[in-house]
């Protein structure tokens, strides 16, 4: 779902799944509705989240929200917010193959990782987010630690 940066990488990206023969493994979307959106994020096993820059991610919280695990690349910004986040795992930024991997292992231990999506330490984040004012006053709080610390 969503577009391309660029002309470029989506040659390029269909251009390697011709390539590799997955053709009938991957359906792009491009852009869709948010409620068709957030019926495919809650009906996928995991949501890989490959972005190379972002501050607060709006993807990975819906994903969370509608009880689908996350990997995405280590970037600071997805980081700072959801490295305590028990069903978003972190692989090395540009690591394509830590990606398959990180997605393998939630596939290998789904019973495991749908039972973090419904802890109360996720659902307690999620409701701390759940509004730009609760986001904001953390970002102040983090501002001000950091200050003074």
């Amino acid at each position: 779902m969503g577009a391309f940066p660029n002309d470029g990488i989506r040659r390029v990206f269909f251009s390697l799944v011709r390539r590799y023969g997955v053709e009938n493994n991957i359906e792009y979307l491009g852009f869709v509705s948010e409620e068709e959106k957030h019926e495919i994020v809650a009906k996928a096993k995991v949501l890989i989240y490959p972005s190379h820059n972002d501050s607060f991610s709006l993807v990975i919280l819906e994903s969370l929200a509608l009880g689908t695990p996350v990997v995405a690349y280590d970037i600071p910004g997805p980081k700072s917010v959801f490295s305590d986040v028990p069903d978003v795992l972190f692989v090395r930024e540009f690591d394509v193959r830590g990606l398959a991997l990180a997605v393998v292992r939630i596939l290998d231990n789904y019973d495991h990782y749908l039972g973090l999506i419904y802890s109360e330490k996720l659902l307690s984040f999620i409701r701390l987010h759940t509004s730009w004012d609760l986001v904001a006053k953390q970002v102040i709080n983090l501002i001000k630690e950091s200050v003074a610390g």
